[in-house]
């Protein structure tokens, strides 16, 4: 990682995040709330900086392919700032923890602005740097979004102890794959296993064994990069998908209510566009047909759970791009060619489907208020 190069006032934030690295759940309880009113506001403060956080996300995934698959360091710069402009809003309603990697990430933005302006040779791993770190700050938002919302459920400090060490196992992630020293992305893996003890203090006894196999897990892949082992990256990827989805069968015992169903809608949209974008700019890299296959599933996964909740022409457009993603994920697997074509053809397609979700709620919304 080129940490070292970049300003002073981002090595301290990073600094900050070694010393809030052994906080407990109650990290996100610098706005405790006081009352049931408190806690519905809480939530739906988490909730839309998860949002935000997720389509700044989706925005520097955007950048990085107008950059890399497109060659328009234009677009990527207005996607860029597009990201700045939706952690901006974060900003305002983020706990102190998810605060200080929002602060973290846009001057690391502003660094990859500077290099895709002047297309130096640095500008493709500024990039893939605000990427990953983005990645691992829409973890962290998610955790704080969970917990909100299960906050007095069975489990509720286990399932955030759980995002917060998959956070930290994304932030190892991000220092492995930039070949930074190997102690920096074992820190990170400590401070995960840590987050790993906390969760299983917290737990019912039959989430307590499925951590426990984490933390085995874990402790594997810390012997495997202190030895420099090949497989290394690969076990890292394999546990951080593990832990997400833990969390996703937990989110299956979380109160439905229209506010949590509109976060839902919203959030899946986003990820699925997001996969889309993975699966480009990984047919880009000449990555494994499978790696590629994987991530069109993930976008098909998303947009089953955003077509159950569209209704109409909408519900019919999500129906069909869900087609249309299966089916390059089938050329795929059959090696057939043309489709980075293909995946663009999606994207637009996702992108059209938004919109057209975006006016059929203005519509909605105008119709109840004549009403």
């Amino acid at each position: 990682m080129r940490t070292s190069q970049l300003p002073f006032a981002i090595s301290i934030l990073a600094l900050s995040f070694v010393a809030s690295s052994c906080a407990s759940a109650n990290e996100f309880n610098d706005r405790a709330p006081t009352s049931q009113l408190d806690k519905e506001h809480a939530w739906v403060r988490s909730s839309h900086v998860q949002l935000d956080v997720a389509r700044a996300n989706l925005a520097l995934l955007s950048a990085k392919s107008a950059y890399i698959v497109d060659g328009s360091p234009e677009d990527s710069i207005m996607q860029l700032n597009k990201a700045e402009n939706y952690l901006g809003e974060a900003l305002d309603n983020a706990s102190s923890d998810t605060k200080s990697r929002i602060l973290f990430l846009r001057a690391q933005i502003a660094q990859a602005r500077g290099s895709v302006s002047a297309q130096s040779p640095e500008a493709e791993q500024d990039l893939n740097l605000v990427v990953s770190e983005s990645e691992a700050l829409l973890a962290e938002a998610l955790a704080e979004s969970q917990f909100r919302l299960v906050e007095r459920q069975q489990d509720a400090s286990a399932r955030l102890a759980i995002a917060r060490a998959r956070a930290e196992l994304l932030t190892a992630q991000s220092a492995y794959e930039a070949e930074s020293a190997k102690q920096d992305v074992i820190s990170n893996l400590d401070r995960a296993e840590q987050r790993l003890v906390d969760a299983k203090n917290d737990a019912s006894s039959w989430t307590r064994a499925e951590i426990e196999a984490f933390q085995s897990d874990l402790r594997d892949v810390k012997s495997m990069i202190e030895a420099n082992a090949d497989a290394a990256g690969a076990k890292l990827d394999e546990l951080a998908d593990d832990m997400k989805a833990k969390l996703d069968k937990m989110e299956q015992d979380v109160a439905n209510s229209d506010e949590a169903e509109w976060v839902r809608t919203q959030y899946a949209q986003i990820e699925a566009q997001a996969a889309l974008h993975r699966a480009e700019l990984a047919e880009r890299a000449d990555e494994t047909k499978e790696q590629v296959a994987g991530h069109l599933e993930d976008a098909r996964n998303w947009l089953q759970r955003t077509e159950r909740s569209a209704s109409g022409e909408t519900k019919a457009l999500w129906a069909d791009l869900e087609g249309r993603v299966e089916q390059t994920r089938e050329d795929i697997t059959k090696g057939r060619k043309n489709v980075q074509n293909s995946i663009a053809d999606l994207l637009d397609r996702a992108a059209d489907a938004v919109r057209a979700e975006e006016q059929s709620a203005d519509e909605n919304t105008k119709d109840e208020e004549k009403n």
